[in-house]
């Protein structure tokens, strides 16, 4: 949900947008021609998406993602498993943040993987409902550690974040945004885990905006981790691997000096 537009994803992909124009208006935009493409060229049929058919427009727009080469895009899955570890799943109550959007885009076009609200797990700390917002970028595998001309490598995402907290009237309004989403995600039900409507109707947002990494499917024996922070000013928090899984907490959390140590 973005201001006056509703997307709706399947396997992290998105199949329909829905945009309020006004006075009953509502503008559909269709599933994104890349995923309907084929690697001999051809290119997988889909009606006109109506509100007649619904059910028969979702229905073949999932199996165009069904079949859809999702292994050269697995960060996409790994995307999903982590909102559904931190929002629905039994041990979302225990985890440290609460997953609010995915492939947000800025003014700057500049596209960040999540957006999260970070508040501690602890009871106490729930209870005071302080909490605060924090921009997660995955890299999974080895080949999208470095930062290149073609590739968006831990250095350029750390850029795109010091970019977008520079103005500090954008930093609220984005920090804000991020609060209304998260509040009508979790009356909608898409947030159910943890949380009580108290701790909601108390909730303060710290203005501040926290940066971590989350890299998967990371071979440590390779060099490229330890190179790409070299070229790294500053601190950059990481989150480890939770025992095979995705939750996210604050235990998991690694200084880039942690890192290095450990590579």
């Amino acid at each position: 949900m973005r201001g006056s537009e509703i997307d709706i994803y399947y396997q992290g992909l998105k199949l329909l947008s829905i945009t309020e124009k006004g006075n009953g208006i509502y503008e559909y935009g269709e599933m994104d021609k890349e995923y309907r493409r084929r690697k001999n060229g051809s290119e997988v049929s889909l009606p006109i998406f109506s509100l007649d058919d619904i059910d028969g427009y979702l229905s073949k727009a999932k199996h165009v993602i069904d079949t859809y080469n999702i292994n050269e895009h697995f960060e996409y899955e790994v995307k999903q498993m982590i909102v559904r570890e931190n929002n629905l799943k039994p041990n979302a109550n225990d985890t440290d943040f609460f997953i609010i959007d995915t492939e947000y885009q800025n003014e700057d076009k500049n596209q960040f993987d999540i957006i999260a609200l970070h508040i501690d797990s602890e009871s106490a700390a729930r209870r005071k409902a302080k909490a605060s917002i924090a921009i997660i970028e995955i890299k999974q595998g080895n080949g999208s550690i470095k930062t290149t001309s073609q590739n968006p490598g831990i250095r350029r995402h750390l850029e795109d974040y010091y970019q977008h907290i520079a103005d500090n009237q954008r930093k609220k309004a984005f920090i804000n945004d991020m609060e209304e989403i998260f509040k009508q995600k979790f009356e909608l039900g898409l947030i159910d885990k943890g949380l009580s409507d108290n701790t909601i109707k108390k909730l303060t947002i710290e203005e501040v905006i926290e940066f971590y990494i989350v890299l998967a499917d990371y071979k440590t024996a390779t060099s490229a981790l330890k190179e790409e922070l070299k070229t790294i000013e500053g601190e950059c928090n990481f989150f480890q691997s939770s025992f095979m899984g995705y939750g996210l907490y604050n235990w998991a959390i690694k200084s880039k000096e942690e890192i290095l140590k450990l590579l």
